[in-house]
């Protein structure tokens, strides 16, 4: 380990973080696990979904924060860092971000999902009409997929006859560089590009079927995939945001700050190669397809070290949501060659940094196991 790398976990060990300096103490249940017949019990899916729709009011605020990513709603109220959680995330002397008493729910995940009648209301502003589109790569359009937070998805055919998709976006920044990512990859291991219009946020992809969400195989045979898939994904990121960036945007935003903004700056100083990451790999970001048996979709892209890319399947809720099956996936990441303490590190900042304005009970849950 570099000299940078060995002072950071001194500073963690040391108290850095606070008097009782919990956060990456050594911990049995963090240690590799070689024995446990339960560690492989397969999960149930897991999501999460917004309110009814007689709450269609609340729409506007969706894009609130954090420059388009989704404000989750149950009923009509926003569930929050300070609402819907028994106690507000807590940044004090632990230097870990708990939500204490949330309610677990067993739709409670890490993607959050909008209606369809919530995105077809009139209050809902549609960037580009479909037939500009349509018109301009010659296609016919079909079925709408169920619709997401980042836009809105078409079955299409192209001019030749062959199936494909069309997704027409709504601007944020944690997307900007997706169609990059996508052209970056060029098919290896992620979906394929086959055109992209910037001006209008609409891409151009190839259809894949049946589109199986990777959690449907459950923890064990989730990690198998993905620790085939990951190398593969880790290509050069030049000309991509830095995760040394996107820290300092948190930070500005008022989702990091204090001690575990220090963790994060700290680390971020002493990462190793950056690679291309995709900050919001959970268990329904890679489904099924035709060319390959699984792809990874919809990439929110940084330059960061391999241990960054840990933490949103740490907290994927999709994998199964228990500290045993937390576990597993991190003792499977660390077979990658991946530094363990650097990857928990990681997911607590990311996890605390994605809760504030988009606050899920199942991120405290993570925070807790990791405390």
């Amino acid at each position: 380990m570099d000299d940078g790398r060995a002072r950071i976990l001194d500073v963690v060990h040391a108290g850095g973080l606070g008097d009782d300096a919990r956060l990456l103490r050594a911990d049995p249940e963090l240690e590799p696990e070689r024995g446990r017949a339960d560690r492989r019990r397969l999960p149930g899916h897991v999501r999460a979904e917004l309110g009814p729709a007689e709450y269609i009011h609340e729409v506007d605020r969706l894009l609130e924060r954090r420059q388009g990513r989704p404000v989750a709603l149950v009923g009509a109220e926003r569930i929050d860092a300070q609402h819907a959680v028994a106690d507000a995330l807590e940044v004090a002397r632990d230097a870990v971000a708990r939500l204490r008493g949330a309610r677990r729910r067993a739709d409670d995940g890490d993607r959050l999902r909008v209606p369809q009648d919530l995105l077809g209301a009139p209050h809902y502003h549609r960037t580009v009409p479909e037939e500009e589109l349509v018109a301009r790569w010659q296609l016919t359009l079909g079925e709408q997929f169920q619709a997401g937070a980042g836009g809105r998805v078409y079955r299409v055919t192209r001019a030749d006859g062959a199936p494909a998709v069309l997704k027409i976006g709504i601007p944020h920044r944690e997307a900007e560089q997706e169609a990059d990512a996508l052209e970056r990859w060029n098919g290896d291991g992620a979906i394929r590009l086959l055109a992209r219009d910037d001006e209008r946020n609409a891409l151009l992809l190839e259809l894949c079927e049946p589109g199986t969400p990777l959690s449907a195989l459950g923890t064990k045979g989730a990690m198998d995939v993905l620790c085939d898939l990951l190398p593969r994904l880790w290509v050069g990121a030049d000309g991509f945001h830095t995760l040394v960036d996107e820290i300092e945007c948190w930070a500005e935003l008022g989702e990091l700050d204090g001690e575990l903004l220090q963790l994060a700056r700290d680390l971020a100083s002493s990462q190793g190669e950056l690679v291309l990451t995709h900050q919001d790999l959970h268990g329904d970001n890679v489904i099924s397809a035709q060319r390959e048996p699984w792809l990874v979709i919809d990439p929110k892209p940084l330059a960061a070290e391999r241990e960054f890319q840990a933490a949103p399947i740490l907290r994927s809720g999709e994998l199964g949501h228990t500290k045993q099956e937390m576990l597993y996936r991190l003792d499977r990441l660390a077979e990658l060659g991946l530094d363990r303490e650097r990857m928990i590190g990681w997911t607590i900042v990311q996890t605390t940094a994605w809760s504030e304005g988009a606050t899920l009970p199942s991120h405290g849950a993570v925070l807790e196991w990791l405390s």
